[in-house]
């Protein structure tokens, strides 16, 4: 399990008034079956050696940001994730083979 932070963007500004609106992550489509999110986060550990990624908001909202306060875990091989490491690579579940 892996915790992450919103990258926030122009820290003087709630998310919904960010020039770049994925700089956080967000609600984008409600459909019956879930949810469809966009937007990106901050690794604050090992993610890539995760098997599911919790994602919560990173602060307190108000209505205007509603898209925006919402906590989910996803499996870390979804579809459509893409995680960007810009350091050593951390998954080495294969590597004690």
């Amino acid at each position: 399990m892996c915790f992450l932070t919103d990258l926030k963007g122009d820290r003087g500004k709630k998310p919904s008034q960010q020039s770049d609106l994925d700089s956080n992550l967000r609600v984008v489509e409600v459909k019956k079956d879930g949810i469809v999110i966009r937007g990106a986060k901050v690794m604050i550990c090992g993610v890539a050696a995760s098997n599911e990624i919790f994602l919560l908001p990173g602060g307190v909202y108000g209505e205007a940001d509603k898209d925006f306060a919402v906590a989910y875990v996803v499996p870390r091989y979804i579809e459509g994730l893409t995680i960007v490491e810009t350091t050593r690579p951390s998954d080495l579940r294969g590597a004690w083979r």
